[in-house]
């Protein structure tokens, strides 16, 4: 325990109790000021020092783990510290003087071994994370390397899309699926792994749907919203995360879509405008957008790290010209655009994520008048 004592007279008086078991370290209040690592102490303080303690010299106080008063005159405490946790007057016995500082500096020193071991786990578990993370990293990198490209074909449509992995926690994900005369289509970004494999679920149950109700897209996505707020009350840090969907008609080749976050869509033939930039906090009804599909036509649609990373470059081509040029085949067009993302990188990764799908309507396809 240490006790800090101008004039000895609580030192005397802990002495003439003479208890048992009690080690102490007499200190003055400036000797105490400017001790350093008194952390974990108990420490006892008479009460004419403690009136007249400075601002400095209180939060110096309260950074002990606990706090006992030795209240030699009658007069009540004028304040009371937050880690004030005991009174001791010169009437106190032996016994209990005894009994209480022992008890204290028994539960000091518990806690402090808790802490020791949270500290331990947290080293534990950031290790731990660590492996996690770069077992995850080699994933998002095989990934890349095993599947760089895909090429699906549908009834008048062909649908190209690429990946290219980020050094940045969480990440993209994107899946197609159809179902009779339709295709459903959902590209995700997001700060956490967890979310993302969430948002995975939940597109993966929509799959195994035999038949899917029109309003598939915002049950979808309030799963989803609901899934994410239910994660982000255990967090510290709030997962960001943010959405692209959108159903596509094949007989009519008219998409209906709703848009949460940074996606653009660029057109070889016209300007498409996708809804307002809400994430999950305005309406659905303002995410929602709507797209009529012409022959020949090519839609590019870019995930928000593929956004940011391609804002970033100083010299690159338009993305427009490259969707526009027939000449060169929707695969080039993603190749080329990767290679732009990913030419100043030493490490083999972008600094975050980025996918990018092409859907390309066939030139001869019969559409529904």
């Amino acid at each position: 325990m240490i006790v800090i004592d101008e004039n000895s007279q609580l030192i005397d008086w802990l002495k003439s109790h003479n208890s048992e078991g009690i080690g102490f370290v007499r200190v003055d209040l400036t000797t105490f000021e400017l001790s350093q690592g008194l952390e974990s102490e108990l420490v006892m303080i008479q009460d004419t020092l403690y009136h007249q303690l400075t601002d400095p010299q209180k939060a110096k106080l309260q950074g002990v783990e606990a706090l006992l008063v030795f209240q030699s005159s009658k007069a009540p405490l004028q304040f009371y510290l937050s880690n004030v946790i005991g009174v001791v007057t010169p009437e106190t016995s032996e016994e209990l003087l005894t009994n209480q500082i022992l008890y204290l500096e028994d539960k000091v020193k518990g806690t402090n071994i808790l802490k020791s071991q949270l500290i331990t786990l947290s080293h534990e578990l950031s290790d731990i994370m660590g492996g996690v993370e770069n077992q995850l990293m080699r994933v998002k990198k095989a990934y890349e390397q095993r599947a760089p490209k895909r090429l699906e074909n549908f009834k008048g449509l062909n649908v190209y899309s690429k990946y290219a992995a980020g050094e940045n926690m969480g990440g993209e994900f994107f899946d197609i699926f159809a179902r009779d005369h339709k295709i459903f289509m959902l590209m995700s970004n997001s700060s956490s792994y967890l979310a993302s494999s969430s948002i995975l679920q939940h597109f993966s149950e929509l799959k195994t749907v035999t038949e899917i109700e029109a309003d598939a897209q915002r049950v979808l996505i309030e799963n989803i919203k609901a899934e994410i707020d239910n994660l982000n009350r255990s967090k510290k840090k709030t997962i960001i995360t943010q959405l692209l969907t959108f159903e596509l008609d094949l007989n009519e080749m008219e998409l209906t879509g709703y848009q949460l976050g940074e996606f653009e869509v660029v057109s070889s033939n016209e300007e498409h405008d996708l809804a307002i930039s809400s994430y999950f906090e305005q309406d659905l009804d303002r995410a929602r957008f709507q797209i009529k599909l012409q022959r020949g036509e090519r839609l590019l649609f870019n995930s928000p790290g593929f956004v940011r990373t391609w804002s970033a470059l100083s010299k690159k081509p338009l993305l427009s010209d490259m969707v526009s040029n027939t000449e060169v085949k929707a695969l080039d067009v993603l190749d080329e655009a990767f290679f732009q993302l990913k030419k100043t990188s030493s490490s083999g990764f972008l600094s975050q994520d980025a996918s990018s799908i092409i859907l390309e309507v066939q030139e001869n396809v019969i559409l529904k008048v």
